[in-house]
C-alpha cells in the first residue's frame, strides 16, 4: 500500500501580490503536485489581509469586528453572534482551487472548530463566559453555512482544533459533530499536543473519519504510546489516522528540518503498531505559514521519506 500525502493546513503567503490570494491557491497547488501529493489544499492564503485561522472565519459571522493592533489582526465580540449573507473569502479560495485542480487529485478544505474561536473571543473579553454563555453555539451556527459551502469544493473537511486538549468547554466535541451534520463529506479533525487523555474520546465522541495528530517533539513519544494503547479501539471505532510526522515547531532554518531518516523511521514504527492499511495519509505538522524559508524543504523530505517507505 502506497501512503498518500497531505498537507496538515497552512504554508507561507506566496503568488503574485497583485493577484493574491488567488495567486497563492495557484502556487501551493502547483508545488503540492509536483511533489506528488494528491490530498491538497489552498494553502490558507487568508485573503487580501492574510487572516490567520482565527479571522479567517470572524470576518465572515455577524457580531465580530477584526480590529489591527501593532500589525496583528484580532477579533473582539460586539453582540450576538450569526451567519452573514455575505459571500465568504474562505469560500471563494476553495471555489478556486476546485476549478484548477487535475482530475482524481482530492480536495481538502480547513475550518477553525468553534471553540478555538469561542476562546480567542473570550480571552479578550473574560465576561463574556457570564454574559455571553450560548456563545459556543452559536458560533456554531454562523459557521455552519461556511462549513456547507465548502463542502460543496472539497472531498474531505478537516476541523482544525487546537484547543481541544486543553478541554478549555465541556465536552468540546459537540461542536464538531454538530458542524459535521451539515456535510455529507468524508472529515478530518486536526489536534495539537498530548494527546493520550483525549485519544479515548477522538475515537468514540467525535463524529471524524480520520484523526490528524502529533507524532513529532514534545508530544511524539507520548502519541506514539497512546496510540500503541487504543490499536484495537481504533480499528473498532472505524477510525483511521492522518498523522503530522514532520517537525513544524521549529525555528526557519534548514538544519532543524527533521532529517529523511527520522521521518521514515516514524513511518516504520507506525506501521509496525498499526499497519498501513489504518494510515489514511501523512502530513507534516501544521503552521508552515511560519516558515517561509523551510517550508517547501518540510514537503520535499516528506515526500522522499514517503517513497522509501
Amino acid at each position: 500500500m502506497k501512503l498518500r500525502l497531505a498537507c496538515a493546513g497552512s504554508l507561507p503567503p506566496m503568488g503574485d501580490p497583485a493577484a493574491y490570494p488567488l495567486s497563492h491557491v495557484e502556487y501551493w497547488l502547483e508545488r503540492q503536485l509536483e511533489l506528488g501529493y494528491r490530498i491538497v489544499g489552498t494553502g490558507e492564503p487568508g485573503g487580501r489581509n492574510r487572516y490567520g485561522m482565527i479571522e479567517r472565519f470572524t470576518q465572515d459571522i455577524e457580531g465580530v469586528e477584526i480590529r489591527f493592533r501593532d500589525g496583528k489582526a484580532e477579533s473582539f465580540c460586539t453582540g450576538r453572534i450569526r451567519p452573514t449573507a455575505k459571500p465568504s473569502g474562505e469560500v471563494a479560495e476553495a471555489k478556486h482551487l476546485a476549478s484548477i485542480v487535475p482530475a482524481g487529485v482530492i480536495k481538502k478544505a480547513a475550518i477553525t472548530d468553534p471553540v478555538t474561536i469561542g476562546f480567542e473571543l473570550v480571552v479578550k473579553n473574560p465576561r463574556l463566559v457570564r454574559t455571553y454563555p450560548e456563545i459556543y453555539e452559536d458560533i456554531t451556527e454562523a459557521l455552519k453555512p461556511i462549513v456547507g459551502a465548502l463542502s460543496d469544493y472539497a472531498d474531505i473537511v478537516q476541523f482544525d482544533c487546537p484547543l481541544h486538549v486543553t478541554r478549555s468547554v465541556k465536552e468540546p466535541w459537540r461542536y464538531v459533530n454538530e458542524l459535521a451534520k451539515a456535510i455529507n463529506k468524508r472529515t478530518w479533525i486536526h489536534i495539537d499536543g498530548h494527546i493520550g487523555q483525549m485519544l479515548p474520546a477522538l475515537i468514540k465522541e467525535y463524529d471524524a473519519d480520520v484523526l490528524n495528530v502529533n507524532l513529532f517533539g514534545k508530544e511524539g513519544e507520548g502519541n506514539f504510546s497512546a496510540i500503541a494503547g487504543c490499536g484495537p479501539m481504533l480499528r473498532n471505532g472505524e477510525k483511521r489516522l492522518a498523522p503530522a510526522i514532520v517537525n513544524t515547531q521549529i525555528r526557519d532554518r534548514d538544519e532543524e528540518v527533521d532529517s529523511v531518516e527520522l521521518i521514515l523511521s516514524r513511518i516504520i514504527r507506525l506501521s509496525s503498531l498499526l499497519g498501513l492499511d489504518m494510515l489514511e495519509a501523512v502530513t507534516p505538522g501544521c503552521g508552515l505559514r511560519l516558515l517561509q524559508s523551510t517550508a517547501q524543504t518540510i514537503l520535499g523530505r516528506l515526500r522522499e521519506a514517503v517513497a522509501r517507505a
